[in-house]
């Protein structure tokens, strides 16, 4: 399953979170569903608003980009769109004062695309908070569906993180288990809304309602040993399985 926000009220929070990076290098990978004619929507945001000193945000744009805000400088926009009613795999690196990259891969054509954009300053400040779905004071909420957020404290590096994005995300929670700060499936199971990594960043729920989860991973599971590499991150490899539909029957050929 995945989260769906209305746009409106809907958001999962965490008050105060446990080695999530306020500053410095982060990358983070996700999925997400926008909805047609969505206005500006907060994806996942760690600190305390775009007006106010400190953390970051990754964001819907008004005109469908991927775009990101950090303390009170502008937002940063990429050219690479959210493609509306689509479910979307995304990614972004940040690598504090020298860029930020953006990635992205349609999941109904498999298109492709990634931007470097230039990033002149760092982030600042120490506020620590967790938002999914919405800004901390409840603005530019997310109107759409999102899934499987996962955050690391470093660069994980671009042939990785595409590696990751053309695994359609999946098995993106075991590449380099030990930097991973938050592991947040959104798959319902549970609110607060539990989040894997260990660091106990479970975020309490508000609306965000149940939906159907993107056609991948674990969905369909047979297609992921054919696209991910098994050399990829520190944890364990894809399986590849065997699915048959009727009886299996063992033939032994017979000796004289």
């Amino acid at each position: 399953m995945a989260r769906s926000f209305d746009g409106v009220n809907d958001g999962i929070a965490k008050s105060s979170t446990v080695n999530l990076p306020t500053t410095g290098t982060f990358s983070c990978l996700f999925y997400c569903k926008p909805r047609a004619q969505a206005a500006v929507g907060y994806m996942i945001e760690h600190h305390p608003g775009p007006s106010s000193n400190g953390g970051w945000a990754i964001y819907k744009a008004a005109n469908d980009s991927l775009s990101f805000v950090k303390g009170t400088v502008a937002a940063i926009a990429g050219t690479i769109p959210l493609i509306e009613n689509v479910w979307n795999v995304c990614g972004v690196i940040h690598r504090q004062t020298t860029e930020i990259e953006f990635f992205r891969l349609r999941l109904d054509t498999l298109a492709y695309a990634s931007e470097i954009v230039a990033n002149t300053s760092a982030i600042v400040g120490t506020i620590n908070r967790l938002h999914l779905g919405a800004a901390f004071d409840e603005t530019g909420e997310y109107d759409g569906l999102l899934a499987e957020a996962v955050i690391w404290n470093k660069d994980i590096g671009n042939a990785n993180m595409e590696r990751l994005i053309k695994a359609y995300g999946n098995y993106a929670r075991y590449h380099d288990r030990s930097a991973v700060v938050l592991d947040m499936p959104l798959w319902g199971v549970a609110d607060p809304e539990p989040d894997l990594s260990g660091n106990g960043n479970n975020g309490t729920v508000t609306g965000a309602v149940l939906a159907d989860h993107a056609p991948v991973g674990r969905y369909t599971p047979s297609r992921l040993a054919r696209v991910f590499p098994a050399t990829v991150g520190a944890g364990p490899a894809p399986t590849a399985f065997f699915q048959h539909s009727g009886p299996l029957r063992i033939y032994r050929k017979n000796r004289r």
